[in-house]
């Protein structure tokens, strides 16, 4: 039994195109969305002063950047963002026909379109945020770094855990090392990779097909000819 025989040639044939033809569709249906990073600089105790105390620099740096990061996406910091952008309003036109979202509903959305990502061997973060407009992306980027550096710069002094009790980092600044800006192409539909996976579960989709209509054509001729013995 050769799958490929005709007439199952044109069964995979079609299936093939109509796989491909569905899944190109939809990539290209589905909205682009662009992301915009800004990169900064957060210090703390100088390397110097924490090795005099007996403190791992190594450790102290993971615990100052984890701190870092939960200080960026803290209420407070965020919902300074989303009144310095009117984001309440902007969103409500954005996402719910023109009526203003709630604080709580922008800082939902806000949260789930924005990661954060040190960069590996150097004191940075990257925050990368992600939205269709590649504007909006860009001013929201930069709007959470700003508001850090100013949150950042009135705070007085941030507790890490480091070995030595009561230990506190003091706070030097925050630095914007490379501000965002707007996506020159979106990141999301990657096209040629949602192409290229079409096309092959397409083929798998044609073998599947084909195969099963060919094995139940099969079995429905053994039925037919034993049928006509028995008569």
């Amino acid at each position: 039994m050769r799958i490929l025989d005709h007439p199952l040639r044109s069964v995979f044939i079609s299936v093939f195109l109509i796989g491909c033809i569905i899944t190109t569709a939809i990539t290209y249906i589905l909205p682009q969305v662009y992301a915009s990073t800004v990169r900064i600089k957060a210090t703390s105790i100088p390397v110097s002063e924490l090795q005099s105390n007996g403190v791992s620099s190594d450790e102290n740096n993971e615990n100052f950047i984890g701190t870092i990061l939960e200080l960026i996406q803290s209420h407070r910091v965020l919902t300074s963002v989303i009144a310095r952008l009117d984001l309440t309003d902007a969103w409500g036109k954005k996402f719910n026909n023109g009526t203003p979202l709630t604080e709580n509903e922008v800082l939902l959305i806000l949260k789930n379109q924005m990661t954060l990502t040190p960069v590996a061997d150097t004191p940075l973060i990257a925050i990368t945020v992600y939205s269709s407009d590649k504007q909006e992306a860009a001013d929201i980027a930069n709007a959470i770094a700003m508001t850090f550096k100013e949150f950042y710069k009135n705070s007085t002094s941030i507790e890490t855990s480091v070995d030595s009790p009561g230990q506190v980092a003091t706070k030097t600044g925050v630095e914007i090392v490379e501000p965002a800006v707007p996506g020159t192409a979106p990141v999301r539909p990657n096209i040629p990779v949602n192409i290229i996976l079409g096309i092959v579960l397409s083929v798998i989709l044609a073998f599947v097909v084909t195969a099963l209509i060919s094995l139940f054509s099969s079995k429905t001729g053994i039925r037919i000819q034993k049928s006509g013995v028995a008569s």
